[in-house]
């Protein structure tokens, strides 16, 4: 079984600008980043990659982030936590001291006469 003392849940920005924080505050601990996806896309940045930035490929989250501020990037995807256990899809068990969940949100719709109707964008 692998040892943290801090585990994001969560590549995105900000699981990355919380890992890299943390390694700020505190550069003698051990810190992973999980996330599921391979290549991690900035959310915000997507109408850019259609206007100002030369491709798609601009608009994706740097793994050396995590990397160079002292952290380990971790691609797999939590199945279940139990008594400070993580334990991962690919089988891998993960310890931590300290759990942060930065696995992004879901907006809300709010109540507006059509929302509910076929071919809407979701």
């Amino acid at each position: 079984m692998e040892n943290y003392d801090i585990v994001v849940i969560g590549g995105g920005p900000a699981g990355v600008a919380c890992a890299i924080s943390a390694h700020n505050t505190y550069p003698a601990k051990k810190i992973a980043v999980i996330r599921k996806d391979q290549i991690a896309l900035i959310p915000c940045g997507i109408p850019y990659s259609l206007t100002s930035l030369s491709g798609v490929d601009d608009d994706i989250l740097p793994d050396p982030l995590v990397q160079s501020n002292g952290g380990d990037l971790i691609i797999d995807e939590v199945l279940k936590k139990a008594d400070k256990i993580l334990e991962l899809k690919s089988g891998r068990k993960i310890a931590y001291d300290k759990l942060v969940l930065a696995v992004g949100s879901t907006p809300v719709v709010p109540p507006i006469t059509g929302t509910n109707k076929e071919g809407k964008n979701n």
